[in-house]
């Protein structure tokens, strides 16, 4: 019984150190010396751990195998890439696309009961509460050197987060603002917490962030069931309108980031071109549009890891990027990667829909996972990025090994 004890807590140990490993991907650059040998430590203890104790993806129902075809069609896209890059491209390419799915298998033989995946949740907040105050910090204090450089929007520099790059923050900021929401903390921290998010969200200026606002404010209100909740509107309804007045380094951005809904006049643009309704319009047909640069067999097939060029962070070329999720399936792996990852999130989402009224953890990866589903229309960093894809991998793990569990 002490033995099991014991092996339980290594498990949880391990989970544990390998998410704040893959969450912490912003130090490879400036830190290396220090990311590197403690991500390679961690990652030969797993696998030698697995090794000894663990287990596979058992079972042959249509979700398993499209997982295990999954990591099937990883392989082609590992072998195609050599057609249209080289050894470099490769190399830089190959870990950031290894990642997560490597992550999935490891939390497939760590999970060992329903109150770990409260664990992860809860990391992947702290680490999302850290990079609010990364992009508070920056507007007052200026640049932080260990971050991806910033850029200049509608004639206000524009941060990154210790999300990584530029986009991240505003495309999680949906998901992570749904796990606070959802969660058991009281309402005062939950007050602060989700006030301190949709503050950075602004502070991004960028329009994924204003799309996840309200997408997750229509789920909070109309969807989901959360303690308080009229209370919580109002709260951070009010707070982030004195906000507003009272910051003016932070009511700029606010300002400007309404902008881009064309709100800031008290009036909903529809129909220039700089609307936010006009460029989601414009991000489903361009990508669309996008393939036809391409020849057929280069769609069916798709470029390797080439075709994934800014998740991959390979510089820019003929393949381009789609700014799509599922466009940029497509380049990757052709309509072999594409078809089995639309196979995978429509059982992953019929899998969660019987659950979701059953247990709580089923509703949160339920309504998680549609944040992500909408996103991949306009961001495509929700397969292979660690913070966008975490819950998407998660929910995964949830129902491949836990879906039979009563709450």
């Amino acid at each position: 019984m002490k033995m099991q004890k014991v092996f339980l807590k290594t498990k949880f140990t391990l989970l544990c150190l390998w998410t704040f490993v893959i969450l912490s991907q912003v130090l490879k650059t400036k830190f290396y010396f220090i990311y590197y040998p403690l991500f390679f430590f961690i990652l030969s203890i797993i696998a030698f751990f697995i090794f000894k104790k663990g287990i596979f993806i058992k079972g042959n129902n249509f979700f398993r195998i499209q997982i295990w075809f999954f990591y099937f069609l990883l392989l082609y896209v590992n072998s195609i890439t050599f057609i249209y890059g080289d050894l470099n491209d490769f190399l830089k390419a190959f870990p950031r696309m290894m990642v997560m799915p490597l992550t999935l298998f490891f939390f497939i033989n760590l999970i060992t009961e329903e109150k770990n995946y409260i664990s992860l949740i809860n990391i992947l907040i702290f680490f999302s509460i850290i990079a609010s105050l990364s992009l508070i910090y920056q507007v007052y204090m200026g640049p932080l050197d260990f971050l991806v450089e910033s850029q200049t929007r509608s004639g206000l520099p524009r941060y990154a987060s210790t999300f990584g790059s530029l986009t991240i923050f505003g495309g999680a900021v949906g998901i992570i603002t749904l796990l606070v929401v959802t969660s058991n903390l009281n309402i005062f921290i939950k007050y602060i917490i989700v006030t301190l998010f949709l503050i950075s969200a602004f502070l991004t200026l960028a329009k994924a962030a204003i799309m996840n606002i309200l997408i997750v404010t229509i789920f909070s209100i109309f969807f989901l069931n959360i303690r308080n909740k009229k209370l919580l509107v109002l709260l951070i309804t009010i707070s982030l309108i004195c906000i507003k007045f009272i910051l003016p380094e932070i009511g700029t951005y606010i300002g400007k980031s309404l902008e881009v809904i064309g709100a800031s006049s008290g009036k909903i643009d529809l129909v220039s071109n700089s609307s936010l309704y006009q460029q989601i319009l414009k991000r489903v047909f361009y990508s669309v549009d996008y393939l036809k640069n391409f020849n057929l067999v280069e769609i069916f097939f798709g470029f390797g890891l080439i075709g994934g060029q800014g998740v991959f962070g390979l510089p820019y070329s003929f393949a381009g990027t789609t700014h799509n999720q599922f466009m940029d399936l497509y380049l990757i792996g052709g309509v072999f990667l594409f078809l089995n990852v639309v196979f995978i999130v429509i059982s992953l989402m019929i899998e969660l829909n019987k659950l979701k009224n059953k247990n709580f953890l089923a509703e949160i990866f339920f309504y998680s996972n549609w944040i992500a589903i909408i996103n991949m229309f306009f961001f495509n960093g929700f397969i292979f990025q660690p913070i966008t894809s975490f819950v998407f991998w998660l929910s995964i793990v949830y129902v491949l090994s836990f879906k039979k569990k009563p709450e």
